[in-house]
């Protein structure tokens, strides 16, 4: 691993940590962390698909269907609600179960955001986006987007299953609280 000090304002700290991807990212899809996935998903949508659902006809009811989004300037009050409580996450098991994202892993980014990651952007890619992650049970909406790169970039480096699971436990009573909820 080298240090090199960067001009670059992107690099969150000034400092450039340079490393050998290879050392800290297993190419291959971890069994266990894949099982772990399944199994959260399935049991999750299980138990969540009568509150889904539910959600499902009272947004139709209200509003005609309308997007529930954080953007959207027109928001009804369900759609709040389902925002600020993170129900709007729910139908993402669907794609944790497909494989094309992860219960843990840094939070999905649209495709403006990938500069706001500069040479970090190697690590984001290295893993499957998450449900879940260091952001959303370590400050979410209190802490800055440089923040959440370099959580993102740690929780890549130091990964283990029993960190997933300990971030799922994290998670349980921050969605519970609304803590940190945009």
């Amino acid at each position: 691993m080298r240090v090199r000090v960067s001009e670059d304002p992107m690099h969150l700290t000034g400092v450039r940590i340079e490393t050998n991807l290879e050392e800290h990212i297993t190419p291959n899809i971890d069994p266990l962390k894949r099982a772990f996935d399944i199994v959260v998903s399935l049991v999750a949508l299980i138990l969540l698909a009568p509150l889904i659902l539910l959600f499902a006809i009272l947004v139709r009811i209200q509003d005609g269907g309308q997007s529930a989004s954080r953007d959207d300037m027109r928001v009804t009050r369900i759609g709040a609600f389902i925002r600020r409580n993170s129900i709007d996450e729910l139908p993402q098991f669907l794609n944790v179960l497909k494989g094309d994202m992860s219960i843990v892993g840094p939070r999905p980014i649209v495709k403006n955001e990938i500069q706001k990651y500069g040479d970090s952007y190697r690590f984001y890619t290295a893993v499957r986006p998450g449900l879940t992650g260091l952001w959303q049970v370590e400050g979410r909406t209190e802490t800055t987007y440089q923040e959440r790169v370099a959580m993102d970039v740690r929780y890549v480096q130091t990964r283990t299953f029993l960190k997933d699971v300990w971030i799922v436990l994290k998670t349980i009573p921050a969605v519970l609280a609304s803590r940190g909820a945009v």
